[in-house]
């Protein structure tokens, strides 16, 4: 079935933008009335929620998180008020950067999503696939007009890269691209800009930014556990898919299992801090933990909280210059 097929589908149409909606009903009316704004403002909320609240773990909480760690590097404390600016300018900005992706994501998965995510604005309804289109357009533009002003466009033009190529250059079609590629560029997008809302990049803050976006590269495919059956619907090649359901739980823990001890061969934590031994071992056993989720999970719901497992893991990464500065 094709999107402009669905899209025209009675269920797909049977709601249109709230603010097409208050025109039509409201023909020869005032209709730049607070009502209307508020309806609409609400709406609009309701619809970025709807569209990113499975990835707040991977994007806005280690993005803040890692601003913060940043700030905490800096040699004098900075003022309140420029902690404040960072953090938020470091918050609205990976909102709309995964707002932004997730917009694009949907576009182009209406038929995966109506398996794997009914409840996804577009096939629930919620808006139209030309509005759906707006938006993505508008905040991308957005996105990057933050990034600019805010010194982080590189990283900003990067994701949109990113977000293009995974999407409707069907970049997701295969493991390697969808998660070794996608993730780990994405990852260093995320946590370059990250750290510059607070401070300056340095050496070591660089390599670990490339170890932890390779890892994170390595373990992310442990998210198509849980989407098998969308996955196998759209002809998509990812892991679970090739090595089959016996193999695959053996060779995925195996990989998570194995990435604390590569880190520590690493040093990917290269704090001095008195804990750091401890915050490492805390970390290794979380991993360790989530590589026996893969190989004893039987069921979608559950191996959707292993891979949130796998993204808590994540945030606990972004936060050791918090924690072990």
């Amino acid at each position: 079935m094709s999107l402009a097929q669905i899209d025209n589908r009675p269920e797909t149409k049977r709601r249109v933008d709230p603010a097409l909606q208050f025109y039509l009903e409201q023909e020869g009316q005032t209709i730049l009335g607070f009502s209307f704004l508020w309806d609409a403002i609400v709406h609009e909320l309701v619809v970025i929620f709807g569209c990113t609240w499975r990835d707040f773990s991977t994007t806005i909480i280690p993005g803040t998180l890692y601003t913060a760690g940043a700030l905490r590097a800096l040699e004098a404390t900075p003022p309140p008020a420029t902690v404040v600016v960072s953090l938020a300018r470091s918050m609205t900005y990976f909102i709309v950067f995964v707002y932004s992706f997730t917009l694009a994501n949907q576009i182009t998965g209406v038929p995966e999503d109506q398996i794997n995510k009914p409840d996804c604005p577009i096939v629930s309804g919620r808006i139209s696939l030309p509005g759906a289109y707006v938006r993505w357009y508008t905040a991308t533009a957005a996105f990057l007009l933050l990034a600019s002003r805010w010194g982080v466009l590189r990283w900003a033009a990067t994701w949109v890269g990113c977000t293009i190529f995974v999407t409707w250059l069907h970049g997701d079609k295969h493991w390697l691209t969808k998660n070794v590629v996608f993730l780990t560029v994405g990852t260093i997008t995320i946590l370059g800009a990250a750290w510059e809302f607070g401070a300056a990049l340095t050496p070591a803050v660089r390599r670990f930014n490339v170890l932890l976006s390779v890892m994170v590269g390595i373990v992310g495919n442990i998210q198509d556990m849980r989407d098998v059956v969308g996955d196998k619907m759209i002809r998509r090649r990812t892991l679970p898919i090739l090595l089959g359901p016996k193999k695959f739980p053996w060779v995925m823990a195996g990989v998570t299992a194995a990435s604390p001890l590569l880190c520590w061969k690493l040093r990917l934590i290269y704090s001095t801090h008195p804990l750091a031994w401890y915050y490492g071992l805390l970390l290794t056993a979380a991993l360790f933990y989530c590589a026996y989720r893969v190989l004893v999970g039987d069921s979608k719901g559950y191996h959707h909280q292993t891979y949130m497992v796998s993204t808590y893991i994540f945030c606990g990464c972004a936060a050791i210059p918090v924690l072990l500065p």
